[in-house]
Protein backbone atom coordinates (compact mmCIF):
# COMPACT_ATOMS: atom_id res chain seq x y z
CA UNK A 1 0.00 0.00 0.00
CA UNK A 2 1.15 3.61 -0.43
CA UNK A 3 1.37 3.98 3.38
CA UNK A 4 3.78 1.09 3.83
CA UNK A 5 5.72 2.05 0.72
CA UNK A 6 6.27 5.52 2.21
CA UNK A 7 7.47 3.95 5.48
CA UNK A 8 9.86 1.64 3.63
CA UNK A 9 11.27 4.54 1.59
CA UNK A 10 11.80 6.56 4.78
CA UNK A 11 13.47 3.64 6.59
CA UNK A 12 15.76 3.11 3.62
CA UNK A 13 16.89 6.74 3.73
CA UNK A 14 17.31 6.79 7.53
CA UNK A 15 18.75 3.35 8.35
CA UNK A 16 20.46 2.26 5.11
CA UNK A 17 21.79 5.57 3.81
CA UNK A 18 22.02 7.27 7.20
CA UNK A 19 20.16 10.37 5.98
CA UNK A 20 17.43 11.30 8.48
CA UNK A 21 16.75 14.61 6.70
CA UNK A 22 15.86 12.81 3.46
CA UNK A 23 13.66 10.35 5.39
CA UNK A 24 11.40 13.06 6.85
CA UNK A 25 9.27 13.75 3.71
CA UNK A 26 8.47 10.04 3.42
CA UNK A 27 7.38 9.80 7.08
CA UNK A 28 5.25 12.93 6.68
CA UNK A 29 3.61 11.42 3.59
CA UNK A 30 2.97 8.18 5.51
CA UNK A 31 1.32 10.20 8.29
CA UNK A 32 -1.03 11.81 5.75
CA UNK A 33 -1.86 8.39 4.24
CA UNK A 34 -2.41 6.63 7.60
CA UNK A 35 -5.81 4.96 7.79
CA UNK A 36 -6.18 4.39 11.53
CA UNK A 37 -4.77 5.16 14.97
CA UNK A 38 -2.21 2.35 14.71
CA UNK A 39 -0.78 3.54 11.38
CA UNK A 40 -0.79 7.19 12.53
CA UNK A 41 1.09 6.30 15.72
CA UNK A 42 3.68 4.25 13.85
CA UNK A 43 4.34 6.99 11.30
CA UNK A 44 4.40 9.67 14.02
CA UNK A 45 7.02 7.72 16.02
CA UNK A 46 9.30 7.41 13.01
CA UNK A 47 8.87 11.09 12.18
CA UNK A 48 9.57 12.14 15.79
CA UNK A 49 12.78 10.11 15.90
CA UNK A 50 13.95 11.54 12.58
CA UNK A 51 13.15 15.09 13.73
CA UNK A 52 15.16 14.46 16.90
CA UNK A 53 18.14 13.24 14.87
CA UNK A 54 18.08 16.32 12.65
CA UNK A 55 18.13 18.78 15.55
CA UNK A 56 14.47 19.78 15.35
CA UNK A 57 13.88 18.95 18.99
CA UNK A 58 10.83 21.15 19.61
CA UNK A 59 8.88 19.53 16.72
CA UNK A 60 10.00 16.08 17.88
CA UNK A 61 8.74 16.76 21.42
CA UNK A 62 5.34 17.80 20.04
CA UNK A 63 5.05 14.48 18.18
CA UNK A 64 6.21 12.50 21.23
CA UNK A 65 3.58 14.23 23.41
CA UNK A 66 0.82 13.26 20.99
CA UNK A 67 2.14 9.69 20.86
CA UNK A 68 2.20 9.56 24.68
CA UNK A 69 -1.62 9.52 24.67
CA UNK A 70 -1.84 6.50 22.32
CA UNK A 71 -3.75 3.42 23.48
CA UNK A 72 -1.62 0.66 25.12
CA UNK A 73 -2.80 -1.88 22.55
CA UNK A 74 -1.06 0.03 19.73
CA UNK A 75 2.23 -1.88 19.70
CA UNK A 76 5.23 -2.59 17.51
CA UNK A 77 6.21 -6.04 16.29
CA UNK A 78 8.05 -6.69 19.59
CA UNK A 79 4.87 -6.19 21.63
CA UNK A 80 6.03 -2.82 23.05
CA UNK A 81 3.26 -0.17 23.29
CA UNK A 82 4.35 2.75 21.08
CA UNK A 83 3.48 5.20 23.84
CA UNK A 84 6.40 3.78 25.88
CA UNK A 85 8.92 5.02 23.30
CA UNK A 86 7.48 8.50 23.77
CA UNK A 87 7.54 8.05 27.58
CA UNK A 88 11.22 7.05 27.43
CA UNK A 89 12.05 10.18 25.43
CA UNK A 90 9.98 12.56 27.62
CA UNK A 91 10.94 11.06 31.01
CA UNK A 92 13.69 13.63 31.51
CA UNK A 93 11.32 16.60 31.04
CA UNK A 94 9.92 17.94 34.36
CA UNK A 95 6.96 19.46 32.52
CA UNK A 96 5.93 16.04 31.18
CA UNK A 97 6.63 13.99 34.33
CA UNK A 98 2.98 13.54 35.40
CA UNK A 99 1.85 12.62 31.87
CA UNK A 100 4.72 10.14 31.49
CA UNK A 101 3.88 8.42 34.80
CA UNK A 102 0.22 8.20 33.77
CA UNK A 103 1.16 6.72 30.37
CA UNK A 104 3.52 4.21 31.99
CA UNK A 105 0.75 3.07 34.35
CA UNK A 106 -1.71 2.76 31.44
CA UNK A 107 0.77 0.51 29.64
CA UNK A 108 1.47 -1.44 32.84
CA UNK A 109 -2.16 -2.03 33.76
CA UNK A 110 -3.80 -1.88 30.34
CA UNK A 111 -3.36 -5.58 29.64
CA UNK A 112 -2.76 -8.68 31.77
CA UNK A 113 0.40 -9.76 29.90
CA UNK A 114 3.36 -7.66 28.77
CA UNK A 115 6.16 -8.83 26.49
CA UNK A 116 9.56 -8.96 28.31
CA UNK A 117 10.87 -6.21 26.01
CA UNK A 118 7.97 -3.96 27.07
CA UNK A 119 8.79 -4.72 30.73
CA UNK A 120 12.40 -3.67 30.15
CA UNK A 121 11.30 -0.44 28.45
CA UNK A 122 9.00 0.32 31.39
CA UNK A 123 11.91 -0.29 33.77
CA UNK A 124 14.03 2.21 31.82
CA UNK A 125 11.24 4.82 32.03
CA UNK A 126 10.88 4.26 35.80
CA UNK A 127 14.65 4.66 36.28
CA UNK A 128 14.68 7.93 34.34
CA UNK A 129 11.71 9.22 36.34
CA UNK A 130 13.34 8.05 39.60
CA UNK A 131 9.88 7.15 40.86
CA UNK A 132 10.18 4.62 43.69
CA UNK A 133 6.51 3.63 43.50
CA UNK A 134 6.61 3.06 39.72
CA UNK A 135 9.90 1.15 40.04
CA UNK A 136 8.29 -1.19 42.56
CA UNK A 137 5.25 -1.76 40.31
CA UNK A 138 7.45 -2.49 37.28
CA UNK A 139 9.73 -4.80 39.31
CA UNK A 140 6.65 -6.71 40.49
CA UNK A 141 5.44 -7.07 36.90
CA UNK A 142 8.91 -8.26 35.78
CA UNK A 143 8.91 -10.88 38.55
CA UNK A 144 5.40 -11.98 37.55
CA UNK A 145 6.44 -12.18 33.88
CA UNK A 146 9.62 -14.09 34.73
CA UNK A 147 7.71 -16.60 36.87
CA UNK A 148 5.09 -17.06 34.14
CA UNK A 149 7.83 -17.69 31.53
CA UNK A 150 9.49 -20.11 33.94
CA UNK A 151 6.22 -21.99 34.40
CA UNK A 152 5.80 -22.15 30.63
CA UNK A 153 9.23 -23.81 30.39
CA UNK A 154 8.78 -26.09 33.44
CA UNK A 155 5.16 -27.24 33.19
CA UNK A 156 6.08 -30.50 31.41
CA UNK A 157 8.67 -31.32 34.09
CA UNK A 158 6.15 -30.67 36.90
CA UNK A 159 3.92 -33.50 35.65
CA UNK A 160 0.72 -31.51 36.18
CA UNK A 161 -2.64 -33.22 35.96
CA UNK A 162 -6.26 -32.55 36.85
CA UNK A 163 -6.72 -32.52 40.63
CA UNK A 164 -2.98 -32.23 41.43
CA UNK A 165 -1.82 -28.91 42.92
CA UNK A 166 1.93 -28.12 43.07
CA UNK A 167 3.71 -25.21 44.76
CA UNK A 168 5.76 -23.27 42.18
CA UNK A 169 8.04 -20.23 42.28
CA UNK A 170 9.56 -17.81 44.77
CA UNK A 171 6.27 -15.93 45.14
CA UNK A 172 4.49 -19.29 45.44
CA UNK A 173 1.68 -20.27 43.13
CA UNK A 174 -0.59 -23.28 43.49
CA UNK A 175 -0.44 -24.78 39.98
CA UNK A 176 -2.67 -27.40 38.39
CA UNK A 177 -3.71 -28.36 34.86
CA UNK A 178 -6.64 -29.61 32.84
CA UNK A 179 -4.99 -32.04 30.37
CA UNK A 180 -4.84 -30.73 26.85
CA UNK A 181 -6.62 -27.47 27.71
CA UNK A 182 -4.84 -25.09 30.09
CA UNK A 183 -2.58 -24.61 33.09
CA UNK A 184 -4.15 -22.96 36.18
CA UNK A 185 -2.02 -20.88 38.57
CA UNK A 186 -3.37 -19.33 41.80
CA UNK A 187 -1.37 -17.13 44.19
CA UNK A 188 -0.85 -19.29 47.26
CA UNK A 189 -0.37 -16.65 49.97
CA UNK A 190 -3.95 -15.25 49.96
CA UNK A 191 -5.30 -18.81 50.05
CA UNK A 192 -3.09 -19.75 52.99
CA UNK A 193 -3.91 -16.51 54.85
CA UNK A 194 -7.64 -17.12 54.44
CA UNK A 195 -7.41 -20.58 56.05
CA UNK A 196 -5.00 -19.36 58.77
CA UNK A 197 -7.31 -16.45 59.72
CA UNK A 198 -10.38 -18.75 59.95
CA UNK A 199 -9.23 -22.17 61.21
CA UNK A 200 -11.84 -24.95 61.35
CA UNK A 201 -13.69 -25.84 64.55
CA UNK A 202 -11.51 -27.49 67.15
CA UNK A 203 -8.30 -25.90 65.83
CA UNK A 204 -6.89 -22.81 67.51
CA UNK A 205 -4.04 -22.13 65.04
CA UNK A 206 -3.32 -23.31 61.50
CA UNK A 207 -0.38 -22.66 59.15
CA UNK A 208 1.03 -24.17 55.96
CA UNK A 209 4.61 -25.43 55.52
CA UNK A 210 6.78 -26.59 52.60
CA UNK A 211 7.46 -30.33 52.67
CA UNK A 212 11.14 -29.76 53.47
CA UNK A 213 10.35 -28.01 56.78
CA UNK A 214 10.22 -30.06 59.96
CA UNK A 215 6.88 -30.79 61.61
CA UNK A 216 3.38 -30.67 60.26
CA UNK A 217 1.35 -33.23 58.35
CA UNK A 218 1.26 -33.86 54.60
CA UNK A 219 -1.97 -32.67 53.00
CA UNK A 220 -2.19 -35.68 50.72
CA UNK A 221 -1.15 -36.89 47.28
CA UNK A 222 -3.05 -34.11 45.51
CA UNK A 223 -0.86 -31.49 47.25
CA UNK A 224 2.73 -32.80 47.04
CA UNK A 225 5.27 -30.61 48.77
CA UNK A 226 2.74 -29.01 51.15
CA UNK A 227 2.09 -29.69 54.86
CA UNK A 228 -0.04 -28.17 57.62
CA UNK A 229 0.82 -27.52 61.25
CA UNK A 230 -2.03 -26.91 63.69
CA UNK A 231 -2.82 -26.68 67.40
CA UNK A 232 -6.02 -28.15 68.82
CA UNK A 233 -8.27 -25.73 70.69
CA UNK A 234 -8.82 -28.12 73.63
CA UNK A 235 -5.10 -28.86 74.07
CA UNK A 236 -4.93 -27.70 77.70
CA UNK A 237 -2.29 -28.44 80.26
CA UNK A 238 -0.16 -26.83 82.87
CA UNK A 239 1.66 -23.65 81.88
CA UNK A 240 5.34 -24.16 81.09
CA UNK A 241 7.78 -23.61 83.90
CA UNK A 242 10.75 -21.24 83.70
CA UNK A 243 12.92 -23.75 81.83
CA UNK A 244 10.22 -24.37 79.27
CA UNK A 245 9.69 -20.62 78.81
CA UNK A 246 13.43 -20.06 78.30
CA UNK A 247 13.49 -22.86 75.76
CA UNK A 248 10.51 -21.40 73.92
CA UNK A 249 12.09 -17.93 73.88
CA UNK A 250 15.30 -19.39 72.47
CA UNK A 251 13.35 -21.22 69.77
CA UNK A 252 11.47 -18.03 68.90
CA UNK A 253 14.75 -16.11 68.66
CA UNK A 254 16.23 -18.75 66.35
CA UNK A 255 13.08 -18.70 64.20
CA UNK A 256 13.17 -14.88 64.05
CA UNK A 257 16.84 -14.86 63.04
CA UNK A 258 16.17 -17.53 60.41
CA UNK A 259 13.23 -15.52 59.08
CA UNK A 260 15.32 -12.34 58.84
CA UNK A 261 18.15 -14.19 57.12
CA UNK A 262 15.70 -15.90 54.78
CA UNK A 263 14.15 -12.54 53.93
CA UNK A 264 17.60 -11.19 53.11
CA UNK A 265 18.35 -14.18 50.84
CA UNK A 266 14.97 -13.80 49.16
CA UNK A 267 15.56 -10.08 48.61
CA UNK A 268 18.98 -10.81 47.12
CA UNK A 269 17.62 -13.56 44.85
CA UNK A 270 14.74 -11.38 43.70
CA UNK A 271 17.11 -8.56 42.83
CA UNK A 272 19.27 -10.98 40.88
CA UNK A 273 16.27 -12.40 39.05
CA UNK A 274 15.00 -8.92 38.20
CA UNK A 275 18.42 -7.93 36.89
CA UNK A 276 18.67 -11.13 34.83
CA UNK A 277 15.19 -10.49 33.40
CA UNK A 278 16.19 -6.93 32.50
CA UNK A 279 19.45 -8.12 30.86
CA UNK A 280 17.59 -10.81 28.93
CA UNK A 281 14.96 -8.35 27.70
CA UNK A 282 17.67 -5.82 26.79
CA UNK A 283 19.62 -8.49 24.89
CA UNK A 284 16.53 -9.61 22.96
CA UNK A 285 15.68 -6.00 22.11
CA UNK A 286 19.26 -5.24 21.01
CA UNK A 287 19.61 -8.37 18.85
CA UNK A 288 16.22 -7.66 17.26
CA UNK A 289 17.29 -4.12 16.39
CA UNK A 290 20.65 -5.35 15.03
CA UNK A 291 18.85 -7.87 12.80
CA UNK A 292 16.18 -5.42 11.68
CA UNK A 293 18.55 -2.83 10.17
CA UNK A 294 20.32 -5.11 7.63
CA UNK A 295 17.07 -6.93 6.86
CA UNK A 296 15.44 -3.58 6.05
CA UNK A 297 18.29 -2.71 3.67
CA UNK A 298 18.19 -6.13 1.98
CA UNK A 299 14.41 -5.93 1.51
CA UNK A 300 14.48 -2.39 0.13
CA UNK A 301 17.19 -2.99 -2.46
CA UNK A 302 15.85 -6.42 -3.44
CA UNK A 303 12.38 -4.94 -4.05
CA UNK A 304 13.90 -2.11 -6.07
CA UNK A 305 15.74 -4.61 -8.30
CA UNK A 306 12.70 -6.90 -8.54
CA UNK A 307 10.44 -4.07 -9.71
CA UNK A 308 12.99 -2.87 -12.24
CA UNK A 309 12.97 0.69 -10.94
CA UNK A 310 16.66 1.19 -11.66
CA UNK A 311 17.98 0.65 -15.18
CA UNK A 312 21.43 2.05 -14.43
CA UNK A 313 23.98 -0.85 -14.34
CA UNK A 314 26.16 1.01 -11.84
CA UNK A 315 23.25 1.58 -9.47
CA UNK A 316 22.21 -2.07 -9.82
CA UNK A 317 25.77 -3.18 -9.00
CA UNK A 318 25.76 -0.90 -5.95
CA UNK A 319 22.45 -2.35 -4.77
CA UNK A 320 23.78 -5.91 -5.16
CA UNK A 321 26.96 -5.00 -3.27
CA UNK A 322 24.83 -3.60 -0.45
CA UNK A 323 22.71 -6.76 -0.30
CA UNK A 324 25.80 -9.01 -0.18
CA UNK A 325 27.47 -6.92 2.51
CA UNK A 326 24.31 -6.72 4.65
CA UNK A 327 24.02 -10.52 4.38
CA UNK A 328 27.62 -10.79 5.60
CA UNK A 329 26.75 -8.45 8.46
CA UNK A 330 23.81 -10.69 9.42
CA UNK A 331 26.08 -13.74 9.27
CA UNK A 332 28.61 -12.06 11.59
CA UNK A 333 25.88 -11.22 14.09
CA UNK A 334 24.42 -14.75 14.06
CA UNK A 335 27.92 -16.31 14.23
CA UNK A 336 28.71 -14.10 17.22
CA UNK A 337 25.59 -15.16 19.13
CA UNK A 338 26.16 -18.86 18.31
CA UNK A 339 29.83 -18.63 19.32
CA UNK A 340 28.90 -17.02 22.62
CA UNK A 341 26.30 -19.74 23.26
CA UNK A 342 28.88 -22.48 22.62
CA UNK A 343 31.40 -20.75 24.92
CA UNK A 344 28.79 -20.49 27.69
CA UNK A 345 28.07 -24.23 27.38
CA UNK A 346 31.76 -25.18 27.17
CA UNK A 347 31.26 -26.65 23.68
CA UNK A 348 33.33 -24.18 21.67
CA UNK A 349 36.19 -25.90 19.82
CA UNK A 350 39.29 -24.34 18.29
CA UNK A 351 41.54 -25.63 15.52
CA UNK A 352 45.01 -24.49 16.53
CA UNK A 353 47.58 -24.35 13.76
CA UNK A 354 50.77 -22.44 13.11
CA UNK A 355 49.33 -19.16 11.87
CA UNK A 356 50.61 -15.78 10.77
CA UNK A 357 48.55 -13.09 12.42
CA UNK A 358 48.92 -10.90 9.34
CA UNK A 359 46.71 -13.33 7.38
CA UNK A 360 43.85 -13.13 9.90
CA UNK A 361 44.18 -9.34 10.20
CA UNK A 362 44.20 -8.77 6.42
CA UNK A 363 41.16 -11.08 6.02
CA UNK A 364 39.25 -9.05 8.62
CA UNK A 365 40.28 -5.78 6.94
CA UNK A 366 39.03 -7.05 3.56
CA UNK A 367 35.69 -8.10 5.12
CA UNK A 368 35.18 -4.64 6.64
CA UNK A 369 36.41 -2.75 3.55
CA UNK A 370 32.95 -2.06 2.10
CA UNK A 371 31.17 -1.12 5.40
CA UNK A 372 34.05 1.19 6.32
CA UNK A 373 34.03 2.89 2.93
CA UNK A 374 30.23 3.20 2.98
CA UNK A 375 30.40 5.14 6.24
CA UNK A 376 33.37 7.30 5.18
CA UNK A 377 36.05 5.66 7.32
CA UNK A 378 39.75 5.66 6.55
CA UNK A 379 41.40 2.42 7.76
CA UNK A 380 45.20 2.49 8.12
CA UNK A 381 46.77 -0.97 8.30
CA UNK A 382 50.34 -1.50 9.52
CA UNK A 383 51.93 -4.95 9.64
CA UNK A 384 55.11 -6.06 11.42
CA UNK A 385 56.38 -8.49 8.81
CA UNK A 386 59.02 -9.79 11.25
CA UNK A 387 56.33 -10.99 13.69
CA UNK A 388 56.80 -14.76 14.26
CA UNK A 389 53.92 -17.21 13.70
CA UNK A 390 51.69 -18.23 16.62
CA UNK A 391 49.57 -21.28 17.48
CA UNK A 392 46.05 -20.02 16.84
CA UNK A 393 42.66 -20.63 15.27
CA UNK A 394 42.73 -18.18 12.36
CA UNK A 395 38.92 -18.00 12.05
CA UNK A 396 38.53 -17.17 15.75
CA UNK A 397 41.24 -14.47 15.60
CA UNK A 398 39.59 -12.99 12.49
CA UNK A 399 36.24 -12.90 14.34
CA UNK A 400 37.85 -11.10 17.29
CA UNK A 401 39.41 -8.48 14.98
CA UNK A 402 36.06 -7.99 13.19
CA UNK A 403 34.37 -7.33 16.54
CA UNK A 404 37.01 -4.72 17.47
CA UNK A 405 36.70 -3.00 14.07
CA UNK A 406 32.89 -2.94 14.36
CA UNK A 407 33.19 -1.39 17.82
CA UNK A 408 35.62 1.22 16.51
CA UNK A 409 33.13 2.17 13.77
CA UNK A 410 30.27 2.56 16.26
CA UNK A 411 32.16 4.73 18.75
CA UNK A 412 34.38 6.83 16.46
CA UNK A 413 32.19 9.91 16.56
CA UNK A 414 32.97 12.54 13.94
CA UNK A 415 36.61 11.59 13.34
CA UNK A 416 36.45 8.75 10.81
CA UNK A 417 39.91 7.26 11.28
CA UNK A 418 40.78 3.75 12.48
CA UNK A 419 44.22 2.19 12.82
CA UNK A 420 44.85 -1.57 12.63
CA UNK A 421 48.33 -2.94 13.28
CA UNK A 422 50.32 -5.99 14.37
CA UNK A 423 53.28 -5.38 16.71
CA UNK A 424 55.62 -7.17 19.10
CA UNK A 425 55.09 -6.16 22.76
CA UNK A 426 57.35 -7.54 25.50
CA UNK A 427 57.77 -10.86 23.72
CA UNK A 428 54.07 -11.22 22.84
CA UNK A 429 52.43 -10.86 19.45
CA UNK A 430 49.79 -8.15 19.56
CA UNK A 431 46.93 -6.97 17.33
CA UNK A 432 45.90 -3.37 18.04
CA UNK A 433 42.79 -1.49 16.90
CA UNK A 434 42.70 2.24 17.62
CA UNK A 435 39.93 4.80 17.13
CA UNK A 436 39.73 8.52 17.89
CA UNK A 437 36.16 8.53 19.16
CA UNK A 438 34.24 8.99 22.40
CA UNK A 439 36.58 6.98 24.65
CA UNK A 440 35.79 5.14 27.89
CA UNK A 441 35.91 6.43 31.45
CA UNK A 442 38.50 4.68 33.70
CA UNK A 443 35.84 3.38 36.10
CA UNK A 444 34.00 1.65 33.22
CA UNK A 445 37.04 -0.03 31.64
CA UNK A 446 36.94 -2.93 34.08
CA UNK A 447 33.35 -3.86 33.15
CA UNK A 448 33.20 -3.52 29.37
CA UNK A 449 34.19 -7.18 28.88
CA UNK A 450 31.25 -8.47 30.96
CA UNK A 451 28.53 -10.16 28.95
CA UNK A 452 25.62 -7.89 27.96
CA UNK A 453 27.27 -4.88 29.65
CA UNK A 454 27.17 -1.53 27.83
CA UNK A 455 28.42 1.77 29.25
CA UNK A 456 25.25 3.53 30.50
CA UNK A 457 25.48 6.88 28.72
CA UNK A 458 22.90 8.82 26.69
CA UNK A 459 25.07 8.50 23.57
CA UNK A 460 25.35 4.71 23.88
CA UNK A 461 21.58 4.32 24.01
CA UNK A 462 21.45 5.64 20.44
CA UNK A 463 24.15 3.19 19.22
CA UNK A 464 22.98 -0.35 18.35
CA UNK A 465 24.75 -3.29 19.98
CA UNK A 466 24.21 -6.55 21.91
CA UNK A 467 26.87 -6.19 24.61
CA UNK A 468 28.59 -9.42 23.47
CA UNK A 469 31.31 -8.21 21.09
CA UNK A 470 34.02 -7.47 23.65
CA UNK A 471 33.02 -10.52 25.72
CA UNK A 472 33.72 -12.74 22.71
CA UNK A 473 37.06 -10.99 22.09
CA UNK A 474 38.14 -11.57 25.71
CA UNK A 475 37.10 -15.24 25.66
CA UNK A 476 38.85 -15.91 22.35
CA UNK A 477 42.05 -14.29 23.65
CA UNK A 478 41.83 -16.31 26.89
CA UNK A 479 41.34 -19.56 24.93
CA UNK A 480 44.61 -18.78 23.10
CA UNK A 481 46.47 -18.25 26.37
CA UNK A 482 46.46 -14.48 25.89
CA UNK A 483 44.50 -11.45 27.07
CA UNK A 484 42.85 -8.21 25.93
CA UNK A 485 44.01 -4.78 27.11
CA UNK A 486 42.41 -1.37 26.65
CA UNK A 487 43.87 2.11 26.81
CA UNK A 488 41.30 4.88 26.65
CA UNK A 489 40.31 8.33 27.85
CA UNK A 490 37.01 10.20 27.34
CA UNK A 491 37.10 12.25 24.15
CA UNK A 492 40.47 10.85 23.05
CA UNK A 493 39.47 7.48 21.62
CA UNK A 494 40.41 3.91 22.57
CA UNK A 495 43.09 1.35 21.73
CA UNK A 496 42.23 -2.34 22.16
CA UNK A 497 45.11 -4.83 22.08
CA UNK A 498 44.85 -8.62 21.73
CA UNK A 499 48.09 -10.03 23.11
CA UNK A 500 49.00 -13.64 22.28
CA UNK A 501 52.01 -15.68 23.46
CA UNK A 502 54.59 -16.59 20.82
CA UNK A 503 55.69 -20.22 20.53
CA UNK A 504 53.25 -21.59 23.19
CA UNK A 505 50.33 -23.96 23.03
CA UNK A 506 46.92 -23.47 24.51
CA UNK A 507 44.92 -25.30 27.10
CA UNK A 508 41.69 -24.64 25.21
CA UNK A 509 39.50 -27.43 23.90
CA UNK A 510 40.84 -28.46 20.47
CA UNK A 511 38.96 -30.34 17.80
CA UNK A 512 40.79 -32.66 15.41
Amino acid sequence: TPFYQALRDGEREEFVRGNAVAALPYYQRALRLAAGAGERSRARLLRARALDKTGRGAEALADFRILLAAAPDIQDEEGVPLQLYAAERLAGSPADRAAVIEAARRALNGQPWLHPTACYTLSTVAEKLNSGELKAEVAARIRLTGQALGLEADHARLGLRDGLWVLYGEDPWLVSAVPGILVIAVRAEPVFESFSAHPPNGVSALRFLPSGEAGGELLGENFPGLKTAFTLADDGGPPPDAVQRSFLYAVMLVVLCAAVYGAYLLWRDLNREVRLAELHAQFVSSVTHELKTPLTAIRMFAETLQMGRSRDPEAQAEYLDTIVNECERLSRLVDGVLTFSKMEQGKKTYRFRTTRLEDAVRAAARTMEYPLAQHGFNLRVEMDEALPPVRADQDAIEQAVLNLLSNAMKYSGDRREIELRTVRVNGDAAIEVRDYGVGIRPEEQGRIFEKFYRVPTQENQQIPGTGLGLTLVAQIAHAHGGRVEVRSAPGEGSTFSIRLPVGQGSAAKVSP
